[in-house]
């Protein structure tokens, strides 16, 4: 699972409750799901709405590369305020209805394990570095 962040087009449902949609405008309520298309559901954060007209959202949702196809540019998709889980999982407080306009994929991972110098066993960077370390320790070479 990867932090995707999802940018659409919304539309507030008119039954919404007006505290949970002043709550996803002012950034007090960020937590979230979302329905794909394929009505399927994934948890989700809010980043960040803009009010109408506009009514542009970012929402952050963890997704599998498989997944993430559900959010693809044109897709709609639902906004739930909670989620009912058990055998079946379904949507509870609808907020608004969109339509994605992209998904920007997830930052690439980073490495940040040690490395191995060229022509020695030690995983610090550099033969100047694990000189240092030594004779910190006391055991200078």
């Amino acid at each position: 699972m990867r932090a995707y962040r999802l940018l659409a087009l919304v539309t507030f449902h008119p039954a919404a409750p007006v505290a949970e949609v002043g709550g996803y405008l002012d950034g007090t309520r960020t937590l979230c799901v979302v329905e794909s298309s394929d009505g399927l559901f994934f948890p989700a954060v809010s980043a960040g709405w803009l009010p109408p007209p506009a009514a542009q959202a970012a929402i952050n949702v963890l997704l599998s590369e498989a997944k993430a196809a559900c959010f693809a540019s044109c897709h709609a998709f639902t906004i739930w305020a909670d989620a009912m889980v058990g055998g079946t999982t379904w949507g509870v407080g609808l907020v608004a209805q969109g339509v994605v306009t992209r998904l920007e994929p997830p930052a690439p991972l980073v490495d940040d394990s040690p490395r191995v110098h060229p022509g020695t066993a030690d995983p610090i960077a550099s033969p100047p570095e694990r000189d240092r370390v030594a004779s910190l320790a006391g055991t200078a070479r």
